[in-house]
């Protein structure tokens, strides 16, 4: 039997409304789903799934032939408000079958653990750890963002801790020998970098009356606005390690603070032209391959205005996918506001080499309605947090530019 386009999607829709009334039910009554009403709405999502396949291969078909394209295309627009409510229903119905799966509720007893706490006997309070979807979601969010942890070489630790060695300094007496002569000894001398867990978390708060006027999808716009604060903390502490009120022992070894960086300290507040191309040249070739520039604020707008012998400025600028790109000598220039007022505002160099970031995969998003604060002030509290650490696996590939006058905005 052919099965149409029309018919799949009104199956689908019949099946998402019916899982919807599961939901409003359980809600309604203030209770999680029965182990009946788990199977059924297990049974709805399979069944959405399968459809969803179907009606994909169908649309691809549908879109190689060029003479129903227009057909096509207003069939996708007229189902798109519909698409998007089923995309909701079925977030929901997912998120309330986790919560209320066997298998959920069996891993917590096991572990003396309860719904959305780390903290063992201690009271749910709405949150739940997020999944491999969402977690890759931060991860891009946080690449997006954060130009140094994108670069940085990344590692995923279940137990918690890893353990890099680090080459601090190399040195052989090498050459060629006579026969019976002993070989010359290789001299290294080696340091196991430690990386271990450190906590980062943001928060923030909605009220209720903006989610009700809104219609606000509450979980994106937390992954966004605390994976934008996130970030800012990360880049700081690859760069800066520790602000002010921070314990350094509870933040990453930042690059400007690590004792094996080789800084260069300019003459004045800013580099010139020839300053820089002798910091530039002073990065190992192995290494020039993938290095990038992370400038302060007040370093970039001076250095933007420098120009060589034939007229031509140092810093060019493309666009790329709508966004500005900056490069100098060939290599990408950021800007990075936790520079501003550094006595080193200029990084150079290849994080991928010699920036090493372990992440703890576990990221943990929580909304918070149900407790009597938030319940008392009519507010949602939405907090991630993260457990993770970086530092210096090889300082040769890195360069600090030192300025005699701290360079600030």
């Amino acid at each position: 039997m052919k099965k149409s386009l029309k018919g799949l999607l009104e199956k689908r829709n019949n099946l998402a409304s019916e899982g919807k009334k599961l939901l409003e039910n359980a809600k309604a009554e203030k209770r999680g789903l029965t182990d009946q009403e788990l199977q059924i709405a297990k049974e709805y999502r399979s069944h959405i799934e399968v459809l969803n396949d179907e009606i994909g291969s169908i649309e691809e078909i549908r879109s190689d032939r060029t003479n129903l394209e227009n057909e096509v295309g207003v069939e996708k627009k007229d189902n798109k408000e519909e698409d998007e409510e089923l995309e909701k229903e079925t977030r929901d119905l997912e998120d309330l079958y986790l919560r209320n799966s066997p298998e959920f509720r069996d891993a917590l007893s096991a572990s003396d653990m309860t719904a959305g706490n780390a903290t063992p006997s201690t009271d749910g309070n709405g949150g739940i750890t997020i999944s491999e979807t969402v977690y890759n979601q931060v991860i891009a969010k946080l690449e997006q963002i954060s130009p140094v942890f994108a670069m940085s070489k990344h590692y995923e630790s279940t137990n918690g801790r890893l353990s890099i060695t680090r080459e601090d300094k190399s040195s052989a007496d090498t050459g060629f020998i006579g026969e019976g002569e002993n070989a010359p000894q290789i001299t290294n001398s080696l340091t196991p970098v430690v990386l271990d867990q450190h906590r980062v978390a943001a928060y923030f708060k909605l009220t209720q009356s903006l989610v009700n006027d809104s219609a606000i999808d509450v979980v994106g716009y937390a992954v966004d606005q605390v994976s934008r604060s996130i970030a800012r903390a990360i880049s700081r502490g690859i760069l800066i390690g520790a602000k002010e009120g921070e314990k350094p022992e509870n933040n990453f070894r930042s690059v400007t603070k690590d004792q094996g960086v080789k800084k260069v300290t300019f003459a004045g507040q800013v580099p010139t032209v020839d300053e820089l191309i002798q910091f530039y040249s002073q990065l190992h070739q192995g290494y020039q391959a993938g290095a990038a520039w992370v400038v302060s604020n007040a370093v970039f707008q001076a250095m933007a205005k420098l120009k060589d012998g034939d007229g031509r400025y140092l810093i060019f600028s493309n666009i790329v996918d709508g966004k500005p790109e900056y490069k100098m000598f060939g290599a990408p220039v950021y800007i990075d506001d936790a520079l501003d007022g550094s006595d080193t505002p200029l990084v150079y160099g290849n994080f991928g080499e010699g920036y090493a970031v372990m992440i703890k995969k576990g990221i943990n998003l929580m909304h918070v309605t149900q407790d009597t604060q938030q319940a008392l002030a009519g507010t949602h509290l939405v907090i991630m947090d993260a457990y993770m650490d970086g530092a210096v696996v090889n300082p040769d590939a890195f360069l600090l530019g030192a300025t005699a006058v701290p360079a600030s905005k």
